[in-house]
């Protein structure tokens, strides 16, 4: 099933579950909502939910655990429903704060220069935050070192640090104030897949936004919210700045929170994208995943 969601249709899952259609400009993207059971993928011998096949084709996803396990009684158990029987968690890979400092609003930066909004501003670099080491060095020992897998993954779609101010507000480093992401999924109800291009980062791996945690069926400050795919019975991270201190997270719940301080640890769940060259065959559902090839 493919079809447009109309305004306000995200505010609530409402049993609407499937994949949809959105309009970015002249191009589309088609995104997975709802408690779907046909977005797994198999690739690098782990598994992912697909989040969305993004509008130059490649395919979005965000991982969903370790592709299999064998037990003490030598059988092989599946782990990519997110939990076994004792609630052990497996759709992440560890836990880290976004940056281990706080106290400074350039710390909800992706990177980040000591007194600029952006590092795009400063002649002199950046710095990488604790969250873009975590998942560069995971990336590295999982997928960057084995050229096959490497050549599959792409960076042109990107991941979104979304560091514009809301109305009103100008940039500092200590005064609380609140980002674009706050205002538009907060205030607006209005989340979009566009990304302003000076908080685009072109990388190989990143975090979901908290855009994208509401197309694909969450909501905010609703209560429970447990019938979509991401949800999992953890907290995991985005990659959505909501105040000058804080980033949006998803709560165990399920629902879409803002915020977590910077500082304090949450699960993490990376994201990747695949080319759109890569050849996938099967039909998406756990027990017949899309395999990359």
């Amino acid at each position: 099933m493919i079809e447009n969601v109309g305004a306000g249709v995200w505010t609530n899952v409402d049993n609407k579950s499937g994949l949809y259609a959105k309009k970015i400009d002249n191009e589309t993207t088609y995104y997975y909502r709802g408690n779907v059971t046909n977005n797994y993928l198999v690739f690098a011998d782990k598994y992912w939910r697909i989040i969305r096949i993004n509008e130059d084709g490649s395919i979005r996803i965000i991982y969903n655990g370790e592709k299999s396990t064998i037990d003490s009684a030598g059988k092989e158990t599946i782990l990519a429903n997110g939990y076994d029987d004792t609630s052990t968690l497996y759709t992440q890979i560890g836990m880290s704060a976004f940056n281990n400092i706080s106290g400074k609003s350039e710390y909800v930066g992706y990177t980040y220069s000591e007194g600029y909004q952006r590092p795009i501003d400063n002649p002199n670099g950046e710095t990488n935050s604790t969250i873009k080491e975590m998942l560069d060095n995971w990336y590295s020992t999982n997928i960057g070192n084995n050229k096959e897998y490497d050549s599959k993954v792409i960076s042109g779609p990107g991941f979104c640090n979304d560091r514009e101010l809301a109305s009103g507000y100008e940039w500092n480093n200590s005064n609380i104030y609140y980002y674009n992401p706050y205002e538009r999924i907060i205030s607006s109800n209005s989340p979009t897949f566009e990304c302003n291009k000076n908080d685009l980062y072109k990388t190989k791996i990143g975090l979901i936004s908290a855009d994208e945690i509401i197309f694909a069926g969450s909501a905010i400050s609703m209560g429970p919210n447990e019938d979509y795919y991401l949800y999992n019975k953890f907290a995991f991270l985005t990659m959505s700045p909501a105040t000058s201190s804080t980033i949006f997270y998803v709560s165990s719940d399920g629902t879409l929170s803002a915020g977590i301080e910077v500082d304090i640890p949450v699960f993490i769940r990376p994201v990747i994208n695949i080319s759109s060259d890569a050849t996938i065959t099967g039909t998406g559902t756990i027990n017949d995943p899309y395999i990359v090839n």
